[in-house]
Parts: structure tokens; sequence; C-alpha cells
């Protein structure tokens, strides 16, 4: 098992702009390299951005932005070198599969990764402060935010999307044809290209706005499920709303879902 530490000290000069921050690099070699391998990161404050290259090992970039210090009531010649800024970031590999995550849970991190080509299984994870924006990936990958939004942009495989403020915005060039996919948002717009030859079978749920689908799609015109229930003389009438159908003939399932924002399934051109 390799464990790397990466710690990123940052200095703010007194008086210096909010925009100050410091990055560091470090690369996390394979025990298998060539082989497919897993990532996972966690973060609880930050951005993740996550891309391809032509190396063998997985590059990590670690910065921080800090916010203009509070210097009331210091002597005007002192200057702030050092106030609990450090920035940590742990990775570990086992057996190709590397772990990624912080023990400043506070801090306000931005990770840009970079990976080989062969990935199986990618796990993003990042709760406030920042958006995962995922390049060029091909690997199946199951990627949650809570505060922000999710971005895919020309990637491949199979994904499980959820986030809970926040847009959904994914482009795929092209689908593993036997993965079920599922994009959920509680707070924002699911926009979701897809290759003109994909195949699934739609279920789809927008509380408050529009579903929209740019593909050869046949919508099943089975009735709503309807829920009638009655307790303490109180009658409750619940309709399940799915719009449901076949895309291109059908396939596995594609999930899409949110409560205020609009569900657009487009083609790619």
């Amino acid at each position: 098992m390799n464990k790397i530490k990466l710690i990123v000290a940052l200095v703010v000069l007194l008086g210096k702009a909010a925009s100050a921050q410091d990055s560091q690099q470090l690369s996390v070699p394979l025990t298998d390299p060539g082989k497919p391998f897993k990532l996972e990161v966690n973060l609880t404050t930050g951005f993740i951005k996550l891309a391809v290259h032509s190396g063998k090992e997985i590059l990590i970039n670690a910065s921080t932005m800090k916010e203009k210090a509070n210097y009331r009531n210091l002597p005007n010649n002192m200057k702030r070198i050092s106030g609990g800024d450090n920035l940590e970031i742990t990775a570990t590999e086992n057996g190709n599969a590397i772990t990624v995550g912080s023990n400043r849970p506070s801090r306000n991190i931005m990770l840009t990764i970079q990976i080989p080509q062969n990935a199986s299984n990618i796990k993003l994870r990042t709760v406030n402060g920042g958006n995962i924006d995922v390049h060029d990936v091909v690997s199946d990958m199951e990627l949650n935010n809570t505060n922000g939004g999710i971005y895919l942009h020309n990637v491949g495989g199979s994904a499980v999307v959820n986030t809970t403020n926040g847009h959904i915005d994914a482009v795929f060039r092209s689908v593993k044809s036997d993965a079920a996919m599922a994009f959920t948002s509680l707070n924002g717009d699911i926009d979701v290209t897809l290759p003109a030859s994909y195949k699934g079978n739609l279920k789809a749920r927008s509380d408050q706005g529009n579903v929209y689908c740019e593909l050869d799609f046949v919508q099943d015109k089975s009735q709503p499920k309807v829920t009638k229930t009655a307790l303490g003389g109180m009658y409750h009438l619940k309709v399940e709303d799915w719009i449901y159908g076949k895309i291109n003939g059908g396939g596995p399932e594609l999930m899409l879902k949110n409560m205020h924002g609009n569900i657009m399934v487009k083609k790619a051109k």
C-alpha cells in the first residue's frame, strides 16, 4: 500500500488581495500501470475537476483560496506569515485502488486530478463550495454533490449522478450498452446529451418543470399509478406522474428526476 500526503502551506501578506492562493502537485503511482484502476475522491468543502492524460500515474493538484483576513488591532508593521491555512490532502493506493481525501474538512479545496484512460470505476463526492467537473473520462461513474453542480464533458461509460442544489449537464460520446443510468437533482435543470444510437427505457419526472426528449421516443400511454389512503377521517390521494417510454426501441433504464427545473434529453450532433 502506498500512502502519500500532500501539505500545501499558504502565506498571505498583510493587505494582499483575497485571491491569494498556492498549490502543489503530487504523483501517485499505480501498482499495475496500464491495468484498470478505481478512483474515489471525498471532499467536504471544495471543487473537483477530473480529466485524462497520457501518463501512467495519478496526478493531483491541490490548492485553496483564502478570503482577506481581519487585521484589526494589529501593529501597522505586522505581517501574517502563518495562520492555520495549511491544506492537507491524503492519497492512498492499494492494488490499483486510489482513495483521495482531506484531513481539513473546513478548507475550501480545489482538486484537479489527471488520470490514465483506463479507469473501471470512479466515485467523486463533495458537499459544499464547488462543482464536480469531469472531462473525457470513459468509466462507470458515481458522482454526488450537495450544494453545487455536476458537469460531464465528452465522457463515456455510464453514470449515476445526484445533486441537491445544482444543475446537471452531461454530454456522452458513448454509453455502456448494458448499464442503467440515473440523474437526480432537487433544485436545478437536468440536461443530458446522448449518442443518436442510444437505446434505453426512459423514466422521468419533474414536479415543477417540463420534460423534453430530442431522440426517437415512444411514450408509454399507461395510466399513472394512483394511491388512495384514509386515516382518521382524512383522505389522501397521491398520483405518481412519471413519464415512461422507449428511446430507439428501448434498453436499460434511464431515470431522470428533479423537483424544481426542466429535464432535457438531447441527441449528440
